[in-house]
Parts: C-alpha cells; structure tokens; sequence
C-alpha cells in the first residue's frame, strides 16, 4: 500500500470519528451497557486500549479486524466478580484465524445478578398490590398518589444480559484486515425478556513494522433492543472505537514492549491508555489509564498456555479483580 493509500485511510478514519461522535442519544444512552463491561484480562490491564493491539482471543470483543492477523487458534475464558460480588461476568472465546475462506471466531458475554429483591405489599390474601396509593386503580403512579412506606419484600428475580458475537475477517491487501461481527443480544430480567441483534466493523492497518491502527465500527446503523410482550424498544447508538498501538523488541533486554491508545465516542469522546512489557516471552507486566481510572495487571505465558490478571479501579463502586486463560493450538 503505497503512501497516499494510507493518508487516504486515515482521513478516513478522522472524519468518521467526528460524525460518529455526535450519534449518541440521550433516551438510550445506557442500552446494552453490559456489552462494555470489557473482555479478558490482558485487554483490561492495558487500561481498554486494546482496539489497535487485538492479537489475542478476545479480539472478536475489540475489533473483528484483528482476527485474520492472528497466528493461532485460541480458546480464551474470563471471570469476574464486581460489586462485592454482586454482578458476575464470564467472557468465553474460540477464534480460527487460517482457514482458505478467512478468518472465523465467536464469542459469548454473559452479565448476570442474581436474587434481586422485589418489593411491594400483600393483601389479606397474600397477593402482592402497589407499592403506592393506587386511587384510580390505573396502575400508574399519578399526583396525589404517594408512595408507602416500609415495602415488603414479596420475591426475588435475576437479570441476566447475553450477548454472542459471531465475528468474520479477511486480509484487504498488504498491511490492511478487515472483520464484521454480528451480535446477538438476549436479556431477561424477572419474567421479561429481551432480543436483538447489531453489526460491528473493525480494520486493523500496519502503517509500517510494529506500528498499527485499529478502528471498530459499533452497532451500525443501530442495535434495536425489543422487550417481549410490551414490544417496547431501546436503541443502542452507533459508535466508534480508534486507537494506535506500537510494539518494539529490546533485544538486549529480552523483551517486548507495546504502548497502545484509544478514543471511544460510545457516550462522550473518553481515552484510553495502556502499556504492556513481556519478558523473556514469559512473564508481561501491564499498566493503564481506563476513562482516568488507573488499572494494573500480570500475565504468565507457559508454552501454549497463558493466565492474566487484572486489578481495575473505580472511585465510586469499588475496584475489581478479573482473572482470564487461553489455550493457544
């Protein structure tokens, strides 16, 4: 790919960045948030910029444009508890980089929290009733109703949120891959449910040796989210993610170093940074800066297979532990 290609593709990247960064709507902001929870250990150790790294199983998560790169097949699994524990996270991947019809992989995000209270109050007959002073019996909450103090707690119920992104990947030309995903998102929480399904697009650029540009495409045009039997339905915005990564080899230190950055437009225009530092080809060690919140991690490479760690913080609900493996074959 000559020169001017590449000035022509980041122009291009640029001026997507800035349209897409003004799609966000407010009523929806916060549809399918549990698909930003993030996957794998080594990807949040580097504070979120992984976008421009994408080497690894989650890469269907991060950008489909990183899977025809890849080297080898991989299984890749993550388990987290945030909150005091209260929401549980397990991310479980297989992606298959070499095959004469490209690259394929697939991916499953699950979020659930479980034994959520249901308050109300009881009849003489043990039925539950409003928890407010219902006049007009409209099951609306009007002027002049108010609420009743002391709720019972009549039951309890889980929501649990799914999301299984089927990814697909070719190499372009020299330097230049590109992937699609398509989502599937389900969620359930008591005895509703939701469905919906989404695209991403990402593309993964070698500007020269060592230097790389990432860019993911986000719910494109939109995620349309329908609820069950009230058919109400949310939209999860387009958005982008872009990032650049560079990684150098010190030979006289027996390393690797990569340093990576992103910006996310998903709600306002956020950053990301991250460094990771493998030695020996054994032993990595991570730092990163998540939206100004600070994350650290470890990972362990024996042969074909590898643990990671990561300590990620947050200043308002807690700082949380992520561990994640992966079989390479």
């Amino acid at each position: 790919m000559n020169k001017n290609s590449s000035i022509i593709i980041l122009s291009f990247i640029i001026i997507s960045i800035l349209n897409l960064s003004t799609l966000a709507e407010d009523e929806y902001k916060y549809a399918g948030e549990f698909l930003n929870v993030g996957a794998g250990a080594r990807a949040l150790g580097m504070g979120g910029a992984f976008v421009a790294v994408a080497d690894d199983g989650t890469t269907g998560y991060w950008s489909p444009g990183g899977l025809p790169a890849l080297e080898y097949r991989e299984v890749s699994f993550m388990h987290c508890q945030q909150f005091d524990s209260l929401v549980r996270t397990n991310f479980i991947s297989y992606v298959h980089p070499k095959s004469p019809l490209g690259a394929f992989g697939i991916s499953w995000l699950r979020l659930g929290v479980e034994d959520i209270p249901r308050t109300g109050y009881v009849d003489s007959n043990k039925n539950m009733i409003q928890d407010f002073d219902d006049k007009n019996d409209n099951g609306i909450k009007d002027p002049g109703e108010y609420y009743i103090e002391k709720p019972y707690i009549a039951d309890y119920f889980d929501d649990i949120e799914d999301g299984i992104f089927l990814s697909y990947g070719l190499n372009v030309v020299e330097g230049l891959s590109m992937g699609l995903n398509f989502k599937i998102i389900r969620q359930s929480l008591g005895q509703h449910s939701s469905s919906g399904w989404g695209l991403d697009l990402g593309a993964l650029y070698e500007l020269y040796k060592g230097f790389r540009f990432g860019i993911n495409f986000q719910d494109l045009p939109k995620t349309r989210i329908r609820w069950g039997i009230t058919e109400h339905e949310e939209e999860i915005p387009a958005s982008v993610k872009f990032g650049a990564a560079y990684t150098a080899d010190i030979t006289s230190l027996k390393s690797v170093v990569t340093l990576a950055w992103n910006v996310d437009t998903k709600y306002d225009t956020t950053m990301h940074y991250g460094l990771e530092w493998w030695l020996v080809d054994i032993l990595a060690l991570r730092a990163g800066l998540d939206e100004g919140q600070l994350s650290v991690g470890t990972g362990l490479r024996m042969s074909s297979f590898q643990v990671d760690y990561a300590f990620v913080g947050h200043d308002d609900l807690g700082s949380t532990h992520r561990v994640s493996t992966s079989v390479r074959f």
